[in-house]
């Protein structure tokens, strides 16, 4: 039985950021964090997504130097697509890193974005050299005014009714805007606000705000509004209904513009496949489009024909066969047996190829496919009669392989046969020493922590997505 066969990412988000700047410097292309610098930390830690600004005309180009750094391309779902915004992760030490690259401010409301402020040149002149490139404080200040005026919604006002205060319109955004303006000076907003591209602002409110977000009424705001009427664009008629239905009624998580990829966990039972499936699942459904398949025969994870037939049928056949053994009529209880046994076995086979069909689908449409079991080989803790599992099935892209000591899977599945379950560890002992057709390999003695199975598999989706990112051509 081999050992662990991967190395763990030894580095951190920041590693990684930090080398993408680099190689955008060391380009020529000019880029920032444009909004959000407070929650840089959590960004490269993977909590929470960041926002990094280049030139439209350089767009391609820092897209290009994405991919080849090793960045995932990915579609963001209807409701959050918007021109001149572009989405890649990047799995490093367990966490998913979240890029929102713009080739231009796009902000506002929630659903729509209206607001395209014309600020890149003076966000690029502005630039706080160093790593990571930032704004000043006080530009993000002003936008940050700009864009809480715009997201108020009649929620927020209904709040502040309820609450019979006025200052509570603005709740939702107090905190993020004290952590900025405790970076600023008031002088120096004062004198950026006289750049040309920040003359259509009344900068007395701008100021006010500075002095007391809560100071600033409806009336006030309503003029903040008129003054950007120029930075926005009209949306569609319908276009905010629509996206409110596609959130709705649309399913989550980003797709890969390119051929998804399936992942099989294997092991025998009592090895920690769900355990570690559950775990994979709950990073990855973060970022990406997950569909879960289980693959196993017992019935307590049937499909629904399955479940309806075996589950229906199961009292009369016990109290038959219980009468047959009764009135020694041997012929008829080895018959029901048969029968019983064969009509699982038939319900179960097809019930896994619906559900290996199902799964190609998805992973051609870009999700991200996850296998508890995967009918490879006989044993697979299904059973141990004679498999029906059906052959020529594509091996998934990625195979994790579990191992676990024959004692410590007694000890996991204490209501199992002891025999049964050595059975089939020494099955799949003689399966994970064969060669295989996966992408990646992995396989885990039981002495590897969950947080190191995870972090390796992901190390392992990295490198299987970076290179299908390089050989897909960029849309």
């Amino acid at each position: 039985m081999p050992d662990l066969v991967t190395n763990v990412h030894a580095d951190n988000g920041d590693t990684l950021v930090a080398a993408l700047f680099a190689q955008w410097d060391q380009q020529g292309i000019r880029a920032c964090i444009w909004k959000s610098v407070d929650r840089w930390q959590e960004g490269i830690d993977g909590t929470t997504d960041f926002d990094i600004l280049v030139p439209a005309q350089d767009v391609d180009r820092a897209r290009q130097i994405l991919t080849d750094e090793g960045w995932i391309p990915v579609d963001a779902e209807a409701w959050r697509t918007f021109p001149g915004l572009f989405d890649y992760i990047a799995f490093v030490s367990g966490a998913c890193l979240h890029v929102h690259l713009h080739a231009a401010i796009t902000s506002g409301e929630k659903l729509t974005k209206t607001l395209r402020p014309p600020l890149t040149d003076l966000y690029l002149r502005h630039l706080q050299h160093g790593y990571p490139p930032t704004i000043t404080a006080e530009l993000e200040f002003v936008l940050l005014v700009v864009r809480i005026v715009l997201k108020i919604s009649w929620l927020d006002i209904a709040g502040a009714l309820r609450r019979r205060s006025a200052a509570a319109v603005y709740r939702n955004y107090t905190r993020e805007l004290d952590q900025v303006r405790q970076r600023c000076r008031r002088d120096r907003i004062q004198s950026l606000l006289e750049e040309p591209e920040l003359q259509s602002l009344p900068g007395h409110l701008v100021l006010q705000a500075h002095d007391d977000l809560a100071s600033l009424r409806m009336a006030q705001r309503k003029a903040l509004r008129r003054a950007i009427a120029t930075w926005r664009i009209r949306p569609t008629a319908g276009t905010e209904p629509l996206r409110f239905v596609l959130r709705r009624a649309g399913r989550f998580g980003k797709t890969l513009p390119f051929q998804g990829i399936s992942i099989g966990i294997c092991g025998p039972d009592g090895s920690g496949k769900t355990t570690t499936t559950e775990a994979l699942r709950k990073v990855l459904s973060r970022q990406l489009r997950v569909e879960k398949y289980y693959l196993g025969g017992n019935l307590k994870q049937p499909g629904k024909l399955r479940g309806t037939v075996m589950k229906g049928v199961l009292v009369p056949y016990l109290a038959l066969r219980k009468a047959c053994r009764l009135l020694r009529w041997n012929g008829w209880v080895a018959g029901l047996e048969r029968w019983y046994a064969n009509t699982d076995r038939r319900l179960t086979r097809g019930e896994k190829l619906r559900r290996v069909q199902a799964a190609e689908q998805a992973a051609r449409t870009g999700s991200v496919v996850l296998f508890e079991r995967y009918p490879l080989f006989h044993p697979y803790g299904d059973d141990m009669r004679p498999t029906l599992h059906p052959n020529g099935l594509r091996c998934p892209d990625i195979l994790v392989l579990l191992d676990v000591a024959e004692a410590t899977a007694i000890e996991r599945r204490p209501d199992d046969d002891p025999e049964t379950l050595r059975n089939k560890i020494q099955a799949f002992r003689q399966f994970a020493v064969q060669p295989s057709s996966a992408e990646q390999l992995l396989v885990f003695k039981e002495s590897v922590s969950l947080q190191e199975r995870v972090g390796a598999t992901l190390d392992a989706v990295m490198a299987v997505l970076t290179e299908r990112a390089r050989r897909t051509p960029r849309r």
